[in-house]
């Protein structure tokens, strides 16, 4: 964790900051000028690498995603339909960076790209490579490209040093290739709209004007911003007691699937289709019913897409 020194917000460089919330014995602050919510102080990057390396991490669990293919690959396939009209680039040659168990990037290539995967869990990869047979690697210097595309689904808020991995992306990228971006607006909402942030290993959140203004520093143009409001899934998520505060994914990445390991098509038929039925809700909450009021005044993802 870095020295506590007085906070100096990454975007705008200012020192004035108001308390946004503590969670988890972390503090999270809000630059007055810009809106930009940070943990002060911050962890380095040798600790979130750590972080990523455990079994169970602070925020996520990698056995509940590798057992949970069936949501996970219905949730890439209501992705893909948010991006997929944005994606007229000169090669159909993709980086998935943070790429998880790997559906998503399966779903790339059964639709004609080429895939390249990186993650820093051991146990993603390992998955990933011998049971999807894909592509991936834990070392980014790998993934030399050019790309097409690059994807990033909920990783902007782990990145140590937002700015200087955003232009590395970019220059992976080919002339006119884009990078299409998940995470959340917790920066224009208040903290009880969002609940559990995601300390320590969620270290920046943004707000639209965030994400546009770094983006075009970045040297990235036609920056387009999709809204989808995930209040209805937390709230929903609020009445099932089996779902505490981790039940659900920061910046509105709602997982359908509590945290058990057990391989699905063992479960009971009646459990498989409750399983089903579940997931399905949840992701109808986010990305259909996701429509309705997906505006500054709620808890929202932002699919981001912005052109090389």
């Amino acid at each position: 964790m870095e020295t506590l020194t007085k906070p100096e917000c990454l975007l705008c460089s200012t020192h004035e900051v108001s308390p946004y919330q503590e969670e988890n014995g972390h503090d999270y602050v809000k630059c007055v000028a810009c809106g930009f919510v940070y943990l002060h102080p911050r962890p380095s990057e040798e600790e979130l690498h750590d972080i990523y390396q455990e079994e169970e991490g602070a925020t996520f669990h990698h056995g509940a995603e590798i057992a949970a293919s069936y949501e996970k690959r219905l949730e890439a396939r209501l992705r893909w339909r948010i991006v997929q009209g944005r994606l007229d680039v000169p090669v159909q040659k993709a980086l998935e960076v943070g790429c998880g168990a790997g559906y998503f990037l399966e779903l790339l290539e059964s639709s004609g790209w080429q895939g390249k995967g990186c993650e820093l869990a051991k146990s993603y990869v390992d998955f990933a490579r011998d049971r999807l047979k894909l592509d991936v690697t834990k070392n980014i210097k790998e993934c030399t490209g050019p790309y097409g595309a690059i994807f990033l689904f909920n990783v902007l808020s782990h990145y140590s040093d937002p700015e200087r991995d955003l232009r590395d992306l970019r220059d992976r990228l080919v002339e006119g290739g884009v990078l299409v971006m998940e995470t959340g607006n917790v920066a224009e909402v208040s903290p009880d709209k969002v609940g559990h942030l995601g300390a320590p290993d969620h270290v920046y959140h943004f707000s639209e004007d965030n994400i546009r203004s770094l983006l075009l520093r970045c040297g990235f143009r036609e920056v387009t911003i999709y809204r989808r409001n995930v209040e209805w899934q937390r709230k929903f998520l609020g009445f099932n007691p089996k779902k505490g505060p981790e039940g659900h994914h920061h910046h509105g990445h709602s997982h359908g699937h509590s945290h058990e390991t057990v391989d699905p098509a063992k479960k009971p038929l009646w459990k498989r289709v409750a399983r089903s039925f579940f997931s399905h809700l949840l992701l109808a909450l986010r990305f259909q019913m996701g429509k309705i009021f997906a505006d500054r005044d709620h808890f929202c993802t932002l699919f981001v897409i912005a052109r090389r």
